[in-house]
């Protein structure tokens, strides 16, 4: 069984996942530091910040905020909060059409594997599109850790163990 991706929908509007957080950084599943660091301008509130880091760092997966200091940060690679006081953060997700069941095909398909072992979905998603931006889809093996960039997908074939997800 194969199954097609659904038509492209609008970028992902700003939310943060799992609500508003203390604290900036901290590291993810697969032991890279999150940027952390990268000052973006001075900002009276949050969503100036949101915007700050929207329009400087497109790449950026969330952002920090101390409003003692109107201090906006980017954060790459960002899946937690760290609890430091006086910061806030928001991390959102990297927007996908879903996973499902499967590994992808295409007469073109190419896939470039993630080194190391990756320990959820959420870790692959980052490190693929961190390290391969143009690659419109990712494959992952939770029983294996395995992590896959994947080019030219255009369906899915039925595979145990694997999911995968077309990029938004």
């Amino acid at each position: 069984t194969t199954t097609t991706p659904p038509p492209t929908t609008a970028p992902l509007t700003m939310g943060c996942y799992a609500g508003w957080g203390i604290g900036g950084y901290i590291t993810d599943e697969h032991g890279w530091w999150a940027n952390g660091g990268e000052w973006v301008t001075k900002a009276s509130n949050r969503a100036e910040c949101a915007d700050a880091v929207k329009e400087k760092f497109p790449k950026a997966n969330g952002f920090s905020f101390k409003k003692d200091t109107e201090s906006c940060y980017s954060e790459v690679r960002m899946t937690k909060h760290n609890g430091s006081a006086g910061v806030e953060s928001c991390y959102y997700p990297i927007p996908t059409h879903g996973w499902e069941l499967g590994d992808g095909i295409g007469p073109n398909v190419k896939f470039e594997r993630i080194g190391g072992t990756i320990a959820n979905r959420d870790g692959c998603l980052h490190a693929v599109k961190d390290l391969h931006p143009d690659a419109n889809a990712v494959t992952f093996n939770e029983g294996g850790g395995h992590c896959y960039a994947v080019y030219n997908m255009e369906a899915r074939q039925e595979r145990t163990g694997w999911e995968s997800a077309f990029f938004a």
